[in-house]
């Protein structure tokens, strides 16, 4: 099944290079269509991938069924009663918005194995200041040009993105994810990755 391409695949190697190399379990938290879970899958002996509406876990579990080590459940995060300190990584790719911040980071604390990262790629939707039109402008321009070159970008997930305040990602991640590393990014992005401490 081929990827479409879309602002979040387009990060799917930097992503990829954000995580750790080898690994035993990973989390994809709202995996849509599958793509990266399928990726995951190659660096990661147990994915989980999660999403709660019915069609994208289906085409997670379809563009995924030649992989037996990812698996995919119908349920929303963090309310899906995952084990505690299971996992390696956990990746959010244009989900984290979605739901309560505070509530998303309590959880990814409580899954996430110590010494394991999350990596999370956010939508920001800034119009702001003079920063956030030039970046706009940037992002606007590079998506014709990625356009000419790969056809029209398509979401295979819906397109229900709430307003994402950049200040505000900061804000809340430096709360509740004290250390995390952030960057905007274009096409409307943003990178977050924070890594749970080791246990003292």
């Amino acid at each position: 099944m081929a990827v479409t391409w879309n602002h979040n695949t387009h990060y799917h190697p930097l992503l990829l290079r954000l995580l750790p190399l080898s690994r035993e379990a990973a989390l994809d938290v709202g995996s849509g269509d599958g793509s990266f879970a399928a990726l995951l899958s190659t660096r990661f002996a147990e994915v989980l991938a999660l999403d709660p509406d019915a069609t994208q876990a289906t085409a997670t579990s379809t563009r995924c069924r030649d992989f037996p080590n990812v698996s995919v459940r119908r349920a929303a995060f963090p309310d899906a009663r995952l084990p505690a300190e299971h996992f390696d990584a956990v990746t959010a790719l244009a989900s984290f918005h979605h739901m309560p911040f505070p509530d998303a980071a309590a959880e990814v604390m409580r899954v996430l194995k110590p010494g394991g990262r999350l990596v999370v790629l956010g939508v920001w939707t800034d119009k702001e200041t003079k920063l956030d039109l030039a970046l706009n402008l940037v992002s606007a321009i590079f998506n014709k040009f990625l356009q000419m070159r790969r056809g029209p970008d398509a979401m295979s997930a819906p397109a229900t993105f709430d307003r994402t305040s950049w200040s505000d990602v900061r804000t809340q991640a430096a709360t509740h994810l004290p250390g995390s590393r952030l960057r905007r990014r274009l096409l409307w992005r943003y990178t977050l990755v924070w890594d749970k401490p080791q246990h003292a």
